[in-house]
């Protein structure tokens, strides 16, 4: 118990010594030049130092994990969404007992247009617009209103006064509002839960879980703070899963929940764990597309990703480039099936796994250390200070704020996070190749944006009510 006591003020003196140091940094960020204000951002970095500080250990369906869930709720709903609370069991043989919840925000988008209805629209409107133009001109030139070279020479015309679509220049509405608008869906989802239970707080006493997985729960905190103001194409599901160290139990219960009609119009899955501890940022797409004539629709999204991060300069602005596993030495996979040539995914166990024997294309996002020369050589890190826990980061007592701040960077929590973030949500604006965003082509209204700012249920998830939820008391 004193030992308890000295983790929470330590905790507490941590939390307080950061904030108090960044704030003043915070006012001086405003003064750089970057067109990206929201890459120097500190509102995700305190999210996941407050979520670790508060309540480090915890481990699957327990008090602490419950906590968690209530935190997240309460900060949710503070920012303008509406959560739902998916809870389960845990099973009979998994070893643990009681329950869980994963907490799911639903943020509908902009959507999309067809790009053939996008082009010849704007075809259209360019005719029209030109034998409008061309008429005025004639009644300018008849009534001796005209200007000097008002009647220079022009494109052709269609050979009759029909537009390409059959219709009159009248009929053709300078706009796309009466397109067909098509909804499409993106996952972003992270375990908020950790390895490390409080009955293992002696043995692991600076621990607190701010890499495994504070840091891809605030990244999620960031986006969603990020869309409030910014709507996005995609209809987002963006889920805080529970008790994913039983076996990604959560994300197992929450894939289970959707709809046929929700997997048919889902384009991929964004799934975090531990993007701060560790020397790079990495991405990775599923083991799905090593399936024979899978490898660029089940990969579309990483390579999205990628030029999210070369396209958003975040390797100048920030110093954060989003890597891909490069290895390129045969591997076999874990069911002793064929070999393959190892690069662009990982054979790291996680929660994708679930989205990823689904046939869902998946982006796994992760931070490590895959510049090896053979996979058993993978770790979170090659620096000598972790040599004692051969370079993992995860699931050990290196997983902590203070001391991962002395191993690497003072700024790399904020920005990890932040490039996170901003990766996601300019995904969630790239659509596949047969659909244009709608938020492309012309203003969004101010409707649309109000709809964005609060989330809605997500389909066919079993939903409780808040009171089965810890109290915001209880939860700190």
């Amino acid at each position: 118990m004193q030992l308890r006591s000295k983790h929470r003020l330590f905790s507490f003196l941590s939390c307080f010594l950061t904030v108090c140091l960044l704030l003043p940094l915070a006012a001086c960020s405003d003064s750089t030049d970057t067109e990206n204000q929201a890459l120097f951002s500190y509102y995700g970095s305190v999210q996941a130092q407050k979520l670790a500080n508060a309540y480090p250990y915890r481990s699957p369906y327990s008090q602490e994990e419950q906590n968690t869930a209530a935190y997240l709720y309460n900060l949710l709903v503070e920012m303008g969404y509406q959560p739902q609370v998916q809870s389960f069991s845990a099973p009979e043989d998994s070893g643990y007992s009681g329950t869980s919840q994963n907490l799911i925000v639903t943020v509908p988008g902009t959507g999309f247009y067809r790009t053939e209805d996008v082009e010849a629209r704007g075809k259209a409107i360019e005719e029209q617009n030109w034998l409008l133009s061309l008429m005025d001109r004639i009644e300018e030139k008849l009534s001796g209103t005209e200007s000097e070279g008002s009647l220079s020479p022009t494109p052709t015309p269609s050979p009759t006064p029909q537009l390409a679509d059959g219709s009159e220049p009248s009929a053709v509405p300078d706009s796309y509002e009466d397109l067909m608008v098509y909804h499409r869906t993106m996952i972003m989802a992270a375990r908020y839960d950790t390895p490390i239970s409080a009955d293992q707080a002696e043995e692991y006493p600076d621990y607190n879980g701010i890499s495994d997985n504070a840091s891809g729960v605030a990244a999620l905190l960031t986006l969603l703070n990020n869309l409030r103001e910014q709507p996005v194409a995609y209809d987002l599901q963006i889920v805080f899963m529970g008790a994913c160290n039983d076996q990604s139990r959560g994300a197992a219960v929450y894939l289970s929940s959707l709809s046929e009609d929700t997997l048919s119009v889902l384009d991929g899955a964004f799934i975090l764990r531990s993007i701060y501890g560790g020397d790079k940022l990495y991405a990775h797409a599923g083991h799905n597309s090593l399936n024979a004539g899978q490898k660029y629709a089940m990969r579309r999204k990483l390579y999205d990703a990628v030029n999210a991060s070369l396209e958003g300069y975040l390797d100048s602005e920030i110093g954060v480039s989003l890597m891909t596993n490069q290895g390129s030495y045969p591997v076999t996979l874990e069911d002793g099936g064929a070999s393959y040539t190892y690069r662009e995914f990982t054979l790291e166990n996680g929660d994708y796994q679930s989205f990823d024997n689904a046939g869902i294309p998946i982006v796994f996002m992760e931070a490590g250390q895959y510049d090896v020369t053979s996979a058993d050589e993978v770790t979170d890190s090659d620096q000598n200070e972790l040599e004692d826990s051969g370079g993992q980061i995860k699931g050990t007592d290196y997983d902590a704020t203070w001391k991962l701040m002395q191993l690497y960077d003072a700024d790399q929590l904020r920005f990890r996070i932040n490039a996170a973030a901003y990766i996601m949500q300019t995904c969630a604006d790239t659509p596949v190749d047969d659909y244009t965003a709608v938020n492309t082509v012309e203003s969004v209204t101010s409707d649309t944006a109000s709809a964005t700012t609060v989330g809605t249920v997500a389909q066919n998830a079993d939903s409780t009510t808040e009171d089965q939820l810890p109290s915001a008391e209880a939860a700190g």
